[in-house]
């Protein structure tokens, strides 16, 4: 979560409603809180000093179990809409096509960057994109991975290191083999139940 924090642009609305860092003031139980891992989480399941704040909504109220958060805690879920596809979504897939036929994406990427209180943009380029598309959905079920697979960074990313809030690496590198790793296996059954009609992707 820190390379997320980091890769947001001063003045970009979307950096404090999508994460929380350490001194951080938010809701929880209808009572300000201040967010500390320490204090507020299992400290050995946050190994950033960060946490998504994107989804705590429901957890706001005074009064949420029940209410906003289903009291059955094994089937979790709460009222909060988690939206599948955003139009966001749409400009920014719309973007990514016409910078593929390196056409102007000037209009849609200001777009988005308008409503986060971002300047326009001008001569737009596909680093662009790909910060926009990071900032936008960060946490959210748009598939980052899928991101980095379509544009051929998955290797490169993956084989980066991973930091704490303090700047400590806490995963030196994680192996992404392109070769293998682009799709995922075909899950047994589905082998078997197709008589031999579908054969295993390559390494899996």
């Amino acid at each position: 979560m820190c390379e997320l924090y980091d890769v947001f642009p001063t003045g970009d609305k979307r950096w404090e409603v999508t994460l929380l860092k350490t001194g951080d003031k938010f809701m929880f139980f209808g009572a300000e809180r201040t967010f500390n891992v320490g204090a507020f989480t299992v400290s050995s399941s946050n190994r950033t000093d960060y946490q998504f704040r994107k989804y705590m909504e429901p957890y706001t109220y005074a009064n949420p179990i029940g209410t906003t958060v289903n009291p059955n805690g094994d089937k979790p879920s709460a009222s909060l809409n988690v939206p599948l596809l955003r139009y966001a979504d749409i400009l920014l897939m719309k973007a990514e096509a016409k910078l593929m036929q390196s056409k102007n994406t000037d209009t849609e990427l200001s777009q988005i960057r308008a409503r986060a209180g971002l300047p326009a943009l001008a001569g737009a380029t596909m680093a662009d994109l790909k910060r926009e598309r990071r900032c936008e959905f960060g946490g959210e079920w748009t598939g980052r991975h899928f991101d980095l697979v379509r544009w051929g960074d998955a290797q490169a990313v993956y084989a980066q290191p991973l930091h704490h809030a303090d700047g400590q690496v806490i995963y030196e590198t994680r192996t992404f083999n392109p070769q293998v790793m682009n799709v995922w296996p075909i899950p047994p059954t589905e082998i078997q139940n197709s008589k031999g009609s579908l054969v295993q992707n390559q390494g899996w």
